[in-house]
């Protein structure tokens, strides 16, 4: 497979993974779990697609269509949708460490976010005189790193929106900041970020294509690195990252611990600054909180696993329940005892909630059509037809001179397929289901194999989606009317939606609870029941061959396809129309036909046993 038809594969799955997440409900996108899958799946496309980007720049001329039609743009506008609705539902990312304030710098247990006493890397500068201008330089280079340093320690990461983007970009700007600071944590930058020793950008295990070398000895490494690894291969030493701990109150043992910088912890402890207690039982010893009896932030907390290690024998008991207990620790006597606290909550109507509540809960009220919406009615009224047979053929509402903007998009879909064929060889289940599917479909006649090449065509990529929540079709294969063409253009951009003919699902449910006898029933492959025109079928082609043995060959859908924007307008309109057909024969068989469906979803029912299936038999006769 070539560079480019990689690329567009990806692309690809990259557009797929964002209509699953849209089409998937709330009940799947309640669980935090789906956002983490979500966000893992994301990223390896992502990265995927970068590393692929970046070969492609190399090796692949910039007149190429990649490059005129924006695929990286694109590709990164579907990326940054995805994670601001990720981000909608995933839980807030922590702050990381502000660069330049790094652990050697600080005791390990000091996490405030307060930076005006932070210490900065200060530059060795040289005497005044002839270096006058490198010494402005590094004045300005070390005002710009405190500049920074404030900006990001005043950002309050939890009201963010773009919390994502904000860490991707601090992730960066950590390494890079690194790299111009001490030999030594050039390199651990280096190993810490799993950045090209040549480039300083991560390739994710892949070869470096990089032609440059170090200006100072012409090896393949950075200029930037080239003390430090010199240094490095010198004394034989290895780079390792060390965090200086924090010395006990009463001893000289030593506690090390990763933490989490937030921007809040907890609220002030104690809630007041109250007098200094008497208790005889606490006089003589040292406590890890001398002044436990001023209000002040909590600087760090520390899980049962660390009390766990630092707890001593030593326990003071009170002479009365109204004293505390002593414990003793690595880190000082820790206090516990039995407070009075008072709660008070307090809770607020959140009117936009509720209004929303109410809009939910209301019956939808019909709305004036659009324009295009018109069109789009008189236009099936005016080209659908219903054969010998009885079944109706319709024409796709195409909008004015797509064809001018309809590009090529056999090229994506033939790499898409390849790489579904991939995927048969290594899940068997898969390719079983999929190839059944397909053969139903050619057995219905519901698509038919094509030889010629017309002047306006449009293939869809296609994938599979199970359906384990449904009773019929365990198992479809949809068609991507989305997939962009060479242009720009899909299908769907240059299609009419059509008005929303659906009735009020509310309606419906209320108008069912009405009956005695109730009943309900759906119309199988409804949209593939409807015939699509033979002069619109060559913009439903498709590739497909069931065995790699067999040569790939070109099919057109013969139907109203699920996947293209106006299906289900035609479905709809197909209904209506069928139930002014029938009126005459089966009057109370169309009144349900226009009014008791939601899709192909029917909800109904009788007042009595013998009209209820008087009203089945007519409708299984009116949609055969």
């Amino acid at each position: 497979m070539t560079l480019l038809e990689n690329q567009y594969q990806l692309f690809q799955e990259l557009e797929r993974l964002w209509e699953n997440f849209i089409k998937d409900g709330r009940e799947r996108k309640s669980k935090p779990e789906y956002f983490k899958k979500a966000w893992a799946k994301l990223d390896d496309l992502w990265k995927a697609f970068q590393g692929t980007h970046e070969q492609i720049c190399m090796e692949i001329s910039q007149t190429d269509v990649y490059f005129t039609e924006n695929y990286y743009e694109q590709a990164k506008g579907i990326y940054n949708k995805f994670l601001k609705a990720i981000n909608a539902g995933y839980s807030p990312v922590s702050k990381p460490a502000v660069p330049g304030t790094s652990s050697e710098d600080k005791p390990e247990t000091f996490v405030s976010n307060r930076q005006e006493g932070s210490a900065m890397p200060q530059p060795q500068r040289p005497e005044k005189g002839s270096y006058s201008r490198l010494d402005e330089s590094l004045r300005k280079q070390e005002a710009n790193f405190r500049a920074v340093v404030r900006i990001i320690a005043n950002i309050n990461i939890e009201n963010m929106s773009e919390k994502w983007e904000f860490q991707d970009a601090l992730k960066t700007l950590e390494s890079r900041w690194t790299l111009i600071d001490t030999d030594d944590k050039k390199l651990n930058a280096v190993n810490k970020f799993g950045l090209c020793v040549n480039c300083l950008f991560s390739h994710n295990g892949k070869e470096c294509n990089s032609k440059h070398v170090c200006r100072k000895c012409s090896q393949p490494h950075n200029t930037i690195l080239h003390d430090a690894l010199q240094k490095s291969r010198t004394s034989g030493s290895s780079v390792a990252i060390a965090t200086p701990p924090r010395d006990s109150v009463t001893s000289t043992s030593h506690v090390s611990q990763e933490v989490v910088i937030m921007s809040h912890l907890i609220k002030r402890l104690p809630n007041k600054t109250f007098s200094k207690p008497s208790w005889t039982n606490i006089q003589n010893i040292n406590l890890a909180d001398p002044e436990f009896y001023v209000s002040r932030p909590v600087d760090l907390l520390l899980g049962a696993d660390i009390y766990s290690n630092i707890i001593l024998s030593g326990i003071i008991k009170g002479d009365d329940a109204s004293q505390p207990m002593a414990q003793q620790t690595q880190l000082g006597w820790l206090l516990c005892g039995r407070a009075q606290t008072y709660h008070c909550n307090v809770i607020i109507n959140n009117i936009q909630d509720i209004q929303q509540f109410w809009e939910i809960e209301d019956i939808a009220e019909e709305g004036e059509m659009s324009s295009e919406d018109i069109h789009c009615v008189k236009y099936f009224q005016e080209t659908t037809r219903r054969n010998p047979e009885g079944r109706y053929e319709v024409r796709l509402p195409m909008k004015p001179n797509f064809e001018k903007h309809l590009g090529i998009s056999k090229q994506k879909a033939l790499a898409q397929f390849r790489n579904l064929e991939r995927k048969f060889e290594q899940q068997e289940n898969l390719a079983t289901a999929y190839k059944t599917f397909m053969r139903e479909y050619l057995d219905l006649k519901h698509m038919h194999v094509v030889n010629s090449n017309p002047t306006l065509e449009c293939y869809l990529p296609h994938h599979g989606v199970e359906r384990a929540e449904s009773s019929t079709t365990k198992y479809q294969v949809v068609f991507n009317a989305s997939s962009k063409t060479s242009t720009g253009y899909s299908l769907n951009d240059l299609m009419y939606k059509g008005p929303n003919l659906q009735q009020d699902l509310q309606s419906l449910l209320m108008k069912w609870r009405q009956y005695k006898y109730a009943f309900t029933a759906d119309i199988e492959k409804m949209n593939r029941k409807i015939l699509v025109n033979p002069e619109d079928s060559p913009l439903q082609r498709i590739i497909w061959r069931e065995s790699s043995q067999q040569p790939i060959q070109t099919f057109e859908l013969s139907t109203v396809t699920y996947g293209t924007k106006a299906a289900p307008f035609l479905a709809m309109m197909t209904l209506k129309k069928l139930a002014a057909d029938e009126r005459e024969s089966f009057p109370d068989a169309a009144k349900v036909l226009e009014e008791s469906f939601y899709m192909d979803d029917l909800v109904h029912g009788a007042h009595t046993l013998e009209q209820g299936q008087q009203l089945i038999h007519d409708l299984n006769l009116t949609s055969k």
